[in-house]
């Protein structure tokens, strides 16, 4: 049977001890090689939808489709995910719909 998972929940763009929002190259740097050495089995993103501020962990997101620019480019999540599978970390993404509907400048009147 398969290992019992242990599993390591981050907002990227919290992670930063600096006065500035992380992104996906400070976390490959930082947090997989720590996550890693803990033994833990996965990796649960949070807040990983465009928002107006980092700070809104995900919630009322002003798009549905890709990771935020504020954590970085596209090509560094995939370098960000590759990193995390060579040290055998399973990457999740915890994607906030529910916030979509109270957004007035974003998605507003989109209902899931």
């Amino acid at each position: 049977p398969e290992a019992a998972r242990r599993i390591y929940e981050c907002h990227l763009g919290m992670f930063s001890r600096e006065d500035k929002a992380a992104g996906f190259l400070e976390g490959m740097e930082g947090l997989l090689p720590r996550i890693a050495r803990n033994g833990y089995s996965d990796l649960l993103l949070v807040g990983l939808l465009e928002c107006k501020e980092v700070s809104s962990m995900g919630k009322q997101p002003l798009g549905l489709f890709g990771p935020s620019r504020l954590l970085g480019t596209p090509e560094e999540f995939v370098t960000f995910v590759s990193k995390a599978h060579e040290l055998g970390i399973r990457v999740l993404m915890s994607i906030a719909h529910n916030g979509v509907a109270c957004c007035e400048d974003g998605l507003g009147g989109h209902f899931f």
